[in-house]
């Protein structure tokens, strides 16, 4: 749903506006795409830029009824971007406006590379930055986090004053926005945590050329019960059994 969004921005970028029913198709096609990719041998030739998913990956059953289910998922995501007015500011911002459109990017957080993906941000007639964020699944607690980092990447990237940002997790599928204003106290809480995440992530890194892993610094998590639910499964001996 993500791609197929970036592609309707393409479009209305050339002057052309993809509807509903088009957009929903391009989601669609992109799937078979991805699934075609996966359940053969296909995404071997670009592993890092081709689709493989857990599913075939551990020989998983997958229904009809799950697929179906993302169909129409794909059905409500495309209405509600089209035709709801609470998207209507984004369906009108003027590509001159733009700042991204998931643009994989990065800045600097205490002397480390973060990336950044906005999916979409634009700056309005009163310099007031949006940062839009779709989510196809249930709001989280994590959303909020997320977009504050956007924040950041806004005030490092562009300039921007924190105050003068403007947060918005778009839930399709569920067919609301929430929307957020910076605080800057949440936003110094932000930071903290992932100045936290940084010197976590670092205490454990080491040069694999020159050391071997510490399997201690990898401790499994909820094991046995979180095994079939975890993407690294298939390599401890707690998963694989």
């Amino acid at each position: 749903m993500h791609v197929a969004l970036e592609k309707w921005f393409h479009h209305k970028k050339a002057g052309t506006e993809m509807n509903a029913e088009e957009l929903y198709e391009e989601a669609v096609e992109l799937f078979r795409e991805g699934w075609r990719q996966s359940s053969t041998d296909g995404w071997k030739a670009r592993p890092n830029k081709m689709t493989h998913l857990e599913e075939h990956h551990y020989q998983m059953e997958l229904s009809k009824e799950r697929t179906d289910q993302v169909r129409e998922m794909f059905k409500r995501c495309a209405d509600y971007f089209c035709q709801s007015p609470d998207l209507e500011p984004v369906r009108t911002a003027h590509p001159d406006s733009w700042r991204a459109v998931e643009t994989l990017d990065t800045y600097q957080f205490l002397g480390t590379k973060v990336y950044a993906v906005p999916d979409f941000a634009y700056v309005d007639k009163d310099d007031r930055v949006h940062i839009w964020d779709w989510k196809t699944g249930r709001p989280r607690e994590e959303d909020d986090f997320q977009l504050y980092t956007y924040a950041l990447y806004a005030c490092e990237k562009w300039g921007a004053d924190p105050e003068s940002v403007s947060l918005h997790a778009a839930y399709l599928s569920a067919a609301t926005v929430k929307h957020l204003e910076v605080d800057i106290d949440r936003l110094s809480e932000v930071q903290d945590r992932m100045s936290e995440s940084v010197r976590a992530m670092m205490e454990v890194h080491y040069d694999p050329d020159q050391d071997s892993s510490d399997m201690a610094n990898w401790p499994t998590d909820g094991a046995p019960d979180g095994c079939g639910r975890c993407r690294f499964r298939g390599m401890c001996d707690q998963g694989k059994a």
